[in-house]
């Protein structure tokens, strides 16, 4: 890549996630949990298959839902983490 690139809103999800797993917001396992799910989204997505990358999608948020409702990650991370999960589906159209 060159310079002066949009970040791609699927690896701005995963980053998110990352620096949550590094700040203690999230334990390893959690983030991993949500960071299959977004790694496959990408995958599926470069490889042309958006309906695919977004039921990936689909079970990220549906994970980070569970997470919330167990009081594994506080209502303003996740509310931080939902905002990515949108422009991420949006950018699938």
């Amino acid at each position: 890549g060159g310079g002066g690139e949009t970040t791609d809103p699927i690896v701005a999800l995963i980053e998110a996630v990352e620096a949550m797993q590094a700040e203690g917001a999230l334990s390893a396992g959690r983030a991993n949990a949500l960071l299959v799910s977004l790694e496959h989204a990408l995958a599926r997505r470069d490889g042309g298959r958006e309906d695919k990358a977004l039921l990936q999608l689909k079970a990220f948020s549906l994970k980070l839902q569970a997470m919330v409702l167990g009081g594994d990650i506080s209502e303003a991370d996740a509310s931080t983490l939902f905002g990515f999960y949108v422009s991420a589906v949006s950018s699938l159209g």
